[in-house]
């Protein structure tokens, strides 16, 4: 019953959790197509120069504290766009090192590329402040510093006779200002020591956004490039030096060495001012146009990190339109139409969402407003089955019919060729819908009469990395033998990016396989061809083949995602044989996706069964992104496998119930049952018994030798024979106890020191309260811990994972444990025979060449 009712509290909560994700999903999706008519209003407005409005929230700040008065303070905060001193905004005065200012305004003069000052006041309260605004100015400017070091591997443009090679200097610009270094003579690897530094003021954001540089070769008549370099000054970091070493464009692998500085203008303060400054920071428009910003921003004073921070809020919005944000930030934020300048609100300048805007409205069910792209590029297919006569060289003529999303195309036909490479008319564009996962690709044979199929093979978009060129090689399904080789490219909507979130998603990477059968003739080096297929509920991918080779390692092609339903449990793995007529298994192994360590990759070694040999294994990492529902409805399978092992033991409880009853009621009246007194065997029953739950009734046999066993057992327990087990023995409530022994770790990547020391820890995926470790040693490159514990929590089929930290021996230090390398073991290794032996450490993918001594046993708990 206890069963029985978890399992409709988990079916009821995955029906929540099922309704909840579609509300999420249109909610998001509701918020995308009010982002989409925003982001087409402000792109229309972009094409014709018209800036945006801006409106800027700032919540309040942390750590305020002045160089003077500490941090019994009263603070106000000034927003004014650089160089723009007319912009100025102001929030009121607050006490106190954290203020809360809540403040909100409007900048409806931000150009493109101009960046967004802030700058926090301690206010002074003898001084009186003019708060009235300061005219245009451009008296506070950028400067950007820039000092030209070296040039490498420059290219000769000169005779080459006698030394006689390139004289290079370097000229630089910004905006209208041209400045160069002296010529260096005969050096394709020149350094400049003087006269290679240059100040240039940046007025305009727009007009001197790029720094240009260009290595010229100096002449008699005329210079000629030996290449450039276009740096975006908005991507240097203000306020310290900032080195780079960049290749020259059209400069044939040479590269220019150099520093810059860029020194920000100072934030512009009412005439007259006497307040204070104690932190100051930038926000740039790359950092919110055109999608806004919110986050914390540091202070800085004097070029240096303050303690303080700025809690900001930034939204972009097209002039003269009205947008309700409806996005998740908007339940925490008000509306534009609400943001006030000072007192005054917005709402009163600005004209109310039209009924025509109102009519726009999307419905309350969303769907996709515009289809997912996809590309194919077909290349060549090998080893094609000829369908034709073969006399004279009349093979087949293929060509390949590409269908998705409701439509095919198809490639030229290439005639009498069984190896063909497609390059015109090879290309292939499709507008896939967000339910449209199938890619179907098939080879045909042109004849005269009826084309023929030379096989065919299929893909699942749902499988497919995105936004990314993808190289395959399928083997064709469907003909004797054969390959097709294409390209593909897919472009997801944010609709199907959406739903996609709403789906769990499994990356799998196929590494290796060792000790494979040869299942192959074996003459003249002829072993088996292995290739992989992984497979995920209907989805399925293979690797590429690798020929003759019994230890093969996969480099390419062995990387594929799937999206997990709710319903998929297992990850299948099967290494097959490739042949000419028929591929044969070497092998199949299986990952049961609900037991994997969610949001960490994992390296999986899995022993091979089914398979022509023994010992052959595979090797593959593994990570797992569940969505809530996933394990919900791994929780609701497990339950229902629960509750069906319940019932079918209280099934068989049931029965002995019926059977104690019926024996009962016999006994209470036996001479009226038998109408004779019992036999010598029922006397000697119910004496070995001791007279007490007697059960067995006269039509059950009993042979002597059971009653010699039962008295046996009488006298080394001298109690009455109970007629039920106890509840604790039962084999649903059967506890097991884990026992683990952490030995030492072997090769890590460690030097041995006194002022560091390793520890190790393990535990069950899952059951954190079953986390151990062991004492911390002197850090060593083979640390020896001897560490042994009981695992609390332990069920049978629980994984361990292992994982190996240093640490500094300072109690002050800042610095996290360093992760040296993580360890997974199976549960299947060591349950029930338990396991010793060394696992490979890891670090994420990448194995680190260290191992670690392990020891568990499985033993029943007292």
């Amino acid at each position: 019953l206890e069963m029985g009712h978890r399992s409709a509290d988990l079916q009821q909560h995955l029906a929540d959790s099922q309704a909840k994700a579609h509300d999420e999903l249109q909610d998001r999706l509701l918020d995308q197509h009010e982002q989409q008519k925003k982001m087409e209003l402000l792109r229309e407005q972009y094409n014709t120069g018209v800036p945006p409005v801006v409106g800027v929230t700032v919540d309040g700040a942390k750590g305020l504290t002045s160089p003077t008065r500490g941090n019994k303070i009263s603070t106000y905060c000034v927003i004014e766009v650089v160089n723009k001193p007319y912009t100025r905004l102001q929030t009121p005065e607050l006490q106190g090192p954290m203020p809360l200012w809540d403040y909100t305004g409007v900048l409806s003069k931000v150009g493109f590329g101009d960046v967004l000052k802030f700058a926090v006041y301690r206010k002074e309260p003898v001084v009186e402040v003019d708060h009235t605004a300061a005219a245009p100015s451009v008296e506070h400017t950028t400067v950007l510093y820039l000092q030209v070091a070296a040039a490498y591997n420059l290219m000769n443009r000169d005779t080459g006779v006698m030394g006689d090679v390139s004289d290079p200097y370097v000229t630089a610009q910004v905006g209208e200002m041209l400045q160069q270094t002296p010529t260096i003579n005969n050096d394709l690897n020149p350094v400049w020591k003087e006269r290679n530094q240059f100040a240039f003021n940046v007025l305009d954001h727009q007009m001197d956004r790029y720094l240009y540089l260009e290595v010229m070769n100096s002449n008699m008549m005329r210079d000629d490039s030996l290449g450039k370099i276009k740096l975006d000054t908005r991507s240097i970091e203000a306020g310290h030096w900032n080195h780079y070493r960049l290749k020259l464009d059209e400069g044939q692998g040479g590269e220019l060495e150099f520093d810059v500085y860029m020194k920000p203008a100072e934030p512009c303060k009412p005439h007259g001012h006497k307040d204070e400054l104690i932190g100051r920071a930038e926000v740039g428009m790359s950092q919110f146009y055109p999608h806004g910003f919110e986050g914390t921003v540091p202070l800085f004073l004097e070029e240096k990190a303050t303690q303080g921070v700025l809690d900001v809020f930034i939204e972009v919005h097209p002039q003269g339109v009205k947008l309700d944000p409806k996005g998740p930030a908007a339940k925490h934020r008000r509306t534009f139409s609400e943001m006030s300048v000072g007192s005054r609100s917005m709402a009163a300048t600005r004209s109310q969402v039209s009924a025509s805007d109102a009519a726009e409205k999307p419905p309350a069910n969303l769907g996709e407003s515009e289809k997912s792209v996809l590309q194919i590029r077909v290349n060549q297919t090998t080893n094609l089955t000829n369908r034709d006569s073969g006399f004279f060289g009349d093979v087949s003529d293929p060509y390949v019919v590409v269908r998705a999303a409701g439509t095919e195309q198809k490639t030229p036909t290439i005639d009498n060729d069984l190896n063909p490479i497609w390059k015109d008319q090879n290309l292939f564009s499709f507008s896939v819908g967000a339910h449209d996962n199938k890619v179907e690709l098939e080879v045909m044979d042109a004849n005269r009469f009826k084309d023929v199929t030379l096989g065919s093979c299929e893909l699942d978009l749902r499988s497919i990395q995105q936004g990314m060129w993808t190289r395959f090689s399928e083997k064709l399904v469907g003909g004797l033998n054969g390959e097709l080789a294409f390209d593909l490219y897919f472009k997801a909507t944010e609709y199907r990016l959406l739903c996609a979130e709403q789906g769990s998603v499994l990356h799998v990477r196929v590494n290796n396989a060792r000790h494979l059968p040869n299942t192959d003739s074996g003459v003249m080096g002829d072993l088996s061809d292995p290739y992989v297929i992984v497979k995920v509920g209907d989805l399925q991918r293979r690797t590429p083949t690798i020929d003759n080779d019994l230890n093969p390692d996969w480099k390419d092609g062995n990387l594929f995602t799937f999206s997990v339903s709710d319903e998929d449990a297992m990850l299948e793995l099967e290494v097959m044989n490739a042949n000419l007529v028929k591929d044969d298994s070497l092998g199949k192994a299986s990952v049961r996706i609900g037991t994997l360590d969610p949001s960490h990759w994992l390296r999986l070694v899995q022993e091979l069964e089914h398979g022509p040999g023994e010992g052959a294994t595979v090797e593959l990492d593994v990570f797992f992104k569940p969505n809530e529902r996933y394990h919900l409805n791994h929780d609701l399978e497990q339950a229902k496998k629960e509750e069906k092992e319940s019932l079918a033991e209280a099934a068989r409880l049931s029965k002995e119930v019926q059977m104690a009853e019926r024996a009962q009621k016999w006994l209470d009246n036996v001479e009226e049952n038998t109408k004779m007194p019992l036999s010598m065997e029922e006397r000697d029953w119910a004496s070995a018994c001791g007279g007490r739950n007697f059960v067995a009734p006269a039509w059950i046999t009993v042979t002597q030798t059971q009653v010699e066993a039962l008295v046996r057992a009488r006298d080394k327990h001298p109690h009455a024979v109970a007629l039920f087990r106890d509840g604790k023995a039962s084999p649903l409530a059967k506890h097991q106890k884990l026992k683990v022994k952490l030995m030492a770790a072997f090769g890590l990547d460690l030097a041995p020191s006194r002022a560091s020391e390793t520890y190790c820890t393990c535990e069950i995926p899952l059951k954190k309260h079953s986390k151990i470790h062991t004492d911390p040693v002197p850090a060593s490159a083979n640390p020896e811990w001897r560490f042994s514990r009981s695992m609390r929590g332990y069920d049978p089929g629980d994984a361990l994972v292992m994982e190996i930290y240093s640490r500094d021996r300072a109690e002050n230090t800042p610095r996290a444990d360093q992760l040296l390398g993580r360890a997974f073991l199976p549960g299947d290794k060591f349950y029930p025979n338990g396991f010793d032996g060394l696992l490979n450490l890891t670090l994420g993918p990448r194995p680190t060449g260290a191992t670690l001594r392990v020891t568990a046993l499985v033993m029943e708990s007292s």
